[in-house]
């Protein structure tokens, strides 16, 4: 399962790579986690980057609680099981990223690791979205869900999962109309050898802490740090 991840780039960077409107109080996340309103951009709004809260509460849900049991749609799971099966044809996102974490478990003890492009570029993740709407009252919440594949031989060791990161000419095809062939082939593992991993320090276990030395590599000087916490 993928419960962190990063979109450290300033929104101008955002916006540019992938060629939509990025609201204007968008701040770097350094420590996405369930719960949070985060970056997406759907089929329905495919030239703006709105911001939903990671974890899916379907449309039909009793209550949100079970938003921490659907924070990622397994690909080989999707066509088959509820909520996903209904939403991957019909409510697709691209979740923007330029990295996610990893835990490497050796005699007890947990060690974070940052997964990030070579290249240190953004790159866009399939997801799945949906709208809750609360009992009795006018709330309405959009949520969404991260698609993952098999890991690649960089992370399998860590977490036999991985983001679904769409091939980069074909990223817009994934909030586009498509054969349901063809969103089959879109959910791929990642080539290895374009990825990196570097180990942090655990700082991402604060759900508070919103600053850059969360993805800082670990031992190396950090300099002028200040502190910034998520609004």
């Amino acid at each position: 399962m993928i419960t962190r991840f990063t979109i450290s780039h300033q929104r101008t960077l955002i916006s540019k790579r992938f060629e939509v409107a990025v609201p204007k109080d968008f701040k770097p996340i350094y420590n996405a986690h369930s719960g949070l309103k985060l970056p997406v951009i759907t089929n329905e709004d495919p030239y703006r980057m709105n911001m939903y809260q990671w974890g899916i509460i379907p449309f039909d849900a009793r209550d949100s609680h079970i938003a921490e049991k659907l924070l990622n749609a397994r690909k080989q799971t999707i066509k088959a099981k509820q909520p996903f099966c209904d939403l991957v044809d019909s409510k697709r996102c691209i979740i923007p990223m330029d990295g996610y974490f990893v835990w490497h478990e050796k005699h007890n003890v947990s060690t974070p690791y940052r997964v990030t492009l070579k290249t240190d570029e953004l790159f866009g993740v399939a997801g799945v979205w949906d709208t809750w709407k609360v009992d009795d009252e006018d709330s309405m919440f959009q949520t969404f869900s991260i698609i993952t594949v098999p890991a690649n031989d960089l992370t399998k060791e860590f977490n036999d999962r991985m983001p679904a990161i769409l091939p980069l000419k074909k990223e817009k095809q994934w909030i586009e109309d498509m054969k349901e062939e063809d969103i089959e082939t879109m959910l791929t593992t990642f080539p290895a050898e374009l990825m990196r991993k570097y180990k942090v320090q655990p700082y991402l276990n604060d759900l508070d802490l919103n600053h850059r030395k969360v993805i800082k590599e670990k031992n190396l000087p950090q300099m002028g740090d200040t502190l910034s916490l998520f609004g």
